[in-house]
């Protein structure tokens, strides 16, 4: 008999003990960051797993608070075989980052012993997509022996860390993942969950704990006491004993008990089912409605079980048992199941590539570069042999016409040099001329617009008011107050057409030189050419409007209050120097609206000279 065996490898089975698919649920948090922030959770969950094998290249890693400061190409790629493999990738270009997790069974359960060549895999992978952040997490069991009982190793760390942190949380079918039960109190949110029952990307089963019906408890009557002469005892046998009857209160019918959530541990339960199935409460006032809207029969505090209607939409019915242990048992059936429904289906996982598929990916790639890299240098040696051919017939015959085009060139050059000149001579002087015509033109409109101005101006001081809202309604406006004064007897000592000059000139020279960037020097010449004399423009003075403030400031700028404040006249308009025979206008600027506006005026206010 030979001393050598041939050992066959046994068969072996993969089981799914997890499985979950959700998007980035927070929409303040970018893709690209929300990835970078499950990167790094995912990476320091993997320097807690590893404990005292941390590789150097992990002991840096940042923590989570900094996702928005970390780039995610200076993250490690991680591969450790140390009787436990682990391997980090990530692809820019498809925007995936996968770590898969290999290791052998310690014990996936505190009762479940080891078995020998149970391997446990885990799989998280995200990646960014159109859609948003698209998250994938897997647990695989591979076990040769095939009459041991299934593990039951979740790894729902990083699934729940993620759910809980505010930056990031997920959402399933559109619809945020919570660890919190969800009453249904309304028809709206009846009708939402029967939408989420039957959307084609939910993947969740739902469970729903009803309320129940408590039994109105039930008032014993009281017997009344009896006083009577005639004996000690109520039950004597005396003549007049017959002749007495005693008569019970009426039993008051007991009110009917409020309808109240089941004593069912169910926000324990939603905690630590967060990540495998959403957990809500219907209230009593709705159960016609969702039998109407779900075909499903039931009783108060029955418990039932939503599977999605991507998985074939069947619902499971658990009575409600009002036995406190058989409640405990139902809790624990109720679990079971849905551990079984997880393993039971074939989740779509969207766009997600775990680390095999990344693989696939990555040497698919490898194969297309290569095979691309074959057919672009098989193209170019024939390129380069045809070309070389070619080059030797042609070689001789370029060399010689080629001091024929460098004396063409040349002359070409010479010739296209002396056009651009006189063209662009041609052009700068028909600019120039453009420029001198449309000057003119715009002096000649603003003379004309002036004459019509001058020949509508008012004679008399009654009337200027009207003639400024109608000839400058968008440059200047003036204050009540500046047109009582113009209506006063004081102002008729002052021409109107001068009054009427100085206006003009604020709407126009002066206007254009602080909104339009008119020269200095521009707006006195015109001033010259059309009123025939200066107009002088100065500030007012700030000591003289804080002493005079009743006289320099205007009701106009509207304050914090909603409105108008005091404000400062706080430039004028000067003509003449006699004090008693000179033409002023005070006025503010509204820079916002582009407005002067005219506060006083003809005559000259108070001043104060600071000595």
């Amino acid at each position: 008999m030979s001393l050598h065996t041939l050992d066959q490898l046994p068969d072996s089975r993969q089981i799914i003990t997890y499985q979950f698919h959700a998007f980035l649920g927070n929409k303040k948090t970018t893709p690209q960051d929300g990835l970078c922030l499950a990167a790094l959770i995912s990476l320091n969950w993997l320097k807690l797993r590893l404990g005292k094998h941390i590789p150097e290249v992990l002991r840096h890693i940042p923590g989570p608070e900094q996702y928005r400061t970390t780039a995610l190409s200076d993250l490690p790629l991680v591969s450790i075989r140390q009787g436990f493999s682990v391997n980090v990738a990530y692809l820019p270009d498809e925007g995936i980052w996968t770590m898969r997790i290999a290791e052998p069974d310690f014990g996936t359960d505190p009762d479940a012993p080891p078995v020998p060549g149970r391997v446990l895999e885990t799989n998280v992978a995200f990646r960014t997509t159109s859609l948003g952040l698209e998250c994938g997490f897997q647990s695989i069991l591979s076990q040769p022996d095939t009459s041991a009982s299934p593990g039951a190793a979740y790894r729902q760390w990083i699934v729940r860390t993620l759910m809980d942190h505010p930056d990031f949380g997920f959402r399933q079918a559109d619809v945020p993942l919570t660890d919190q039960v969800v009453s249904i109190r309304t028809m709206e949110q009846l009708k939402d969950l029967s939408a989420l029952w039957r959307h084609n990307e939910n993947q969740m089963p739902l469970v729903i704990f009803t309320q129940i019906q408590p039994e109105p408890e039930q008032a014993s009557p009281s017997l009344p006491q009896q006083d009577t002469p005639f004996s000690a005892s109520p039950f004597s046998a005396s003549p007049f004993a017959s002749a007495v009857q005693v008569l019970a209160p009426p039993v008051a019918k007991p009110a009917p008990a409020l309808p109240q959530d089941p004593p069912y541990p169910m926000a324990k339960f939603a905690d630590v089912m967060a990540g495998l199935c959403r957990v809500y409460c219907l209230s009593a006032p709705l159960f016609q409605r969702f039998t109407a809207l779900f075909g499903q029969q039931f009783n108060p505090g029955d418990v039932l079980v939503l599977e999605p209607y991507a998985f074939g939409g069947s619902i499971l019915r658990f009575p409600w048992r009002p036995n406190a242990n058989r409640q405990k048992e139902l809790m624990t059936t109720l679990t079971q199941d849905i551990f079984r429904d997880i393993q039971g289906h074939s989740l779509d996982f969207g766009q997600v590539c775990f680390l095999s598929q990344v693989v696939s990916i990555y040497q698919k790639k490898l194969k297309e570069s290569a095979q691309q890299a074959d057919i672009t240098t098989q193209h170019w040696n024939r390129q380069f042999e045809d070309a070389q051919s070619q080059w030797k017939q042609q070689l001789q015959a370029r060399e010689d016409a080629l001091t024929a085009l460098q004396s063409q060139l040349s002359r070409q050059r010479q010739y296209t040099q002396r056009l651009e000149q006189e063209k662009e001579a041609l052009r700068q002087s028909h600019l120039e001329e453009l420029m001198r015509i449309q000057e003119q033109l715009t002096e000649k409109e603003e003379e004309i617009a002036y004459l019509k101005r001058r020949l509508s101006r008012p004679t008399e001081h009654r009337e200027i008011a009207a003639w400024v809202a109608e000839q400058f309604p968008d440059r200047l406006i003036l204050h009540p107050r500046a047109v009582d004064l113009l209506a006063d007897r004081s102002a008729r000592s002052i021409r109107a057409d001068l009054i009427c000059d100085a206006l003009d000139f604020l709407a126009t020279d002066y206007w254009e030189r602080r909104y339009l960037r008119l020269s200095t020097e521009e707006m006195y010449t015109r001033c010259s050419q059309k009123y025939g004399r200066p107009f002088e423009v100065k500030p007012t003075g700030g000591s003289t409007v804080e002493f005079t403030p009743a006289q320099y400031k205007i009701k106009y700028f509207i304050g914090d209050r909603g409105g108008p404040v005091d404000s400062a006249l706080d430039y004028h308009l000067a003509v003449g120097n006699d004090p008693e025979n000179l033409l002023r206008i005070y006025f503010l600027h509204d820079d916002e609206r582009q407005r002067i506006v005219v506060g006083s005026l003809p005559r000259h206010l108070k001043a104060v000279t600071v000595r």
